[in-house]
């Protein structure tokens, strides 16, 4: 009986650390979704109602290049498959979310597309949608009018919506608005911050940081929001491409982790994180994920966090520490 006992707690020993290893979640073939291009085993794009959805198939491994094939079906509406894999899908007339299955036939890797229909920008009346406050965009500023024109829609998320993974690491509900409300509530997001954060995690776990998912303290927030708690009136959180993030993986308390070792949790560990993902850059398959990186240390309210975004141009910062920190 002993050596059973003895044998079974090896077994777990073993086993555990497995159980808790990152997998970054990329296959051998990838979809080209307007500008971006994402190998990952679940991502998101999102479009307006009766949209048409473009995207063409592609392999990243050169011994299934040729004579690849796929098949490609969706929860709702209809796929239209225009040869040499190109494939459309037709956005349907209300807000919600739909996915797209993607196969591959030779390997069976599988690939989930989840296409959020946004409600347009223009169902917004004086502030509200639905009877959630957005509030009201700035207007944009005369040199960068495109990153500040206001987005064209607002994924709409109910209560079930919260734990759908927008990617492998990401759910949505880690980037819906602080601000109090009942459901519908609707946040802005984008895929280009979606592809960096996934992008950074990889990085991170490679250097021998292991981290399954960053803490989100602060992803979508609504112009009335963002007024409401005094932050700047461009803040790239209102364009959903921005998000304050930490490492809190051992223990899971809500603060950052102590991820330079040095037994303390303060701005240094920010800082430590914060060096780390600048020097991602320029990394050539980082380059279209550039934007904005800022740190900042522990107040009463919370602790170090870091602040990651994808405005489409380099910008840093870093907010001095406390006396004593």
């Amino acid at each position: 009986m002993t050596r059973i006992i003895i044998r079974t707690v090896l077994l777990i020993l073993i086993i555990a650390p497995f159980d808790n290893a990152f997998s970054n979640s990329r296959i051998n073939f990838a979809i080209v979704l307007e500008a971006d291009t994402s190998n990952l085993s679940i991502f998101s794009h999102f479009t307006l109602p009766h949209n048409a959805v473009d995207f063409k198939i592609i392999s990243n491994d050169q011994n299934i290049r040729l004579n690849s094939s796929y098949t490609v079906l969706a929860s709702q509406g209809t796929i239209k498959d225009n040869g040499n894999n190109v494939f459309q899908w037709q956005a349907p007339d209300s807000a919600g979310s739909y996915k797209i299955f993607i196969s591959h036939n030779e390997s069976g890797e599988k690939m989930i597309l989840n296409v959020f229909v946004m409600e347009p920008l223009q169902n917004v009346v004086n502030g509200m949608l639905n009877g959630y406050r957005i509030g009201f965009y700035p207007k944009p500023r005369i040199k960068e009018n495109s990153i500040y024109a206001p987005p064209k829609g607002f994924i709409q998320v109910t209560e079930s919506d919260m734990d759908l993974s927008v990617t492998p690491h990401f759910k949505l509900g880690q980037f819906v608005c602080k601000q109090p409300s009942t459901y519908p509530r609707y946040v802005v997001l984008t895929t280009k911050l979606l592809l960096k954060l996934e992008f950074i995690l990889d990085k991170l776990n490679e250097s021998g940081i292991q981290c399954q998912s960053f803490h989100v303290m602060s992803g979508y927030r609504t112009p009335h929001y963002n007024k409401n708690i005094g932050n700047v009136r461009f803040s790239r959180h209102i364009w959903g491409d921005a998000a304050d993030v930490f490492i809190d993986e051992n223990p899971k308390d809500g603060l950052m982790d102590d991820i330079n070792k040095d037994g303390t949790i303060n701005y240094n560990d920010a800082c430590y994180l914060y060096d780390i993902i600048d020097e991602l850059y320029p990394e050539h398959c980082a380059r279209h994920l550039v934007g904005g990186l800022g740190k900042y240390p522990s107040n009463s309210v919370h602790g170090p966090f870091i602040h990651i975004d994808a405005r489409g141009h380099r910008a840093r910062w870093g907010t001095p520490p406390r006396m004593g920190e």
